[in-house]
């Protein structure tokens, strides 16, 4: 990611907020599928933030979606935590 070129960034940006003009939020955009799929989002989201709150809710409400909170510090919990996510992902799979 740190090679992609500043205009790059830009057309990610445009995208994501193209994406969110269309439907609203990433959770919107998956409840919308039809027939739905199901779904894991691993996240490093603290459980007093509110975007913590509305996955769990979301995921109360949607048996197809599935978050999982990651315990990393970091941004790239996958260079982080790699076993974790690989297991975490491999399971999911198998289900």
């Amino acid at each position: 990611m740190g090679s992609a070129s500043g205009e790059m960034w830009q057309r990610s940006g445009r995208e994501i907020e193209t994406d969110y003009t269309k439907a609203g939020n990433p959770l919107r955009a998956l409840a919308s599928l039809s027939p739905p799929l199901p779904v894991l989002h691993l996240c490093q989201l603290q459980p007093q933030e509110p975007a913590w709150t509305l996955q769990e809710q979301f995921a109360a409400s949607h048996g197809w979606f599935h978050a999982h909170r990651l315990h990393a510090h970091g941004h790239f919990a996958a260079f982080e935590i790699p076993e974790e996510m690989a297991w975490l992902i491999e399971a999911f799979v198998a289900d």
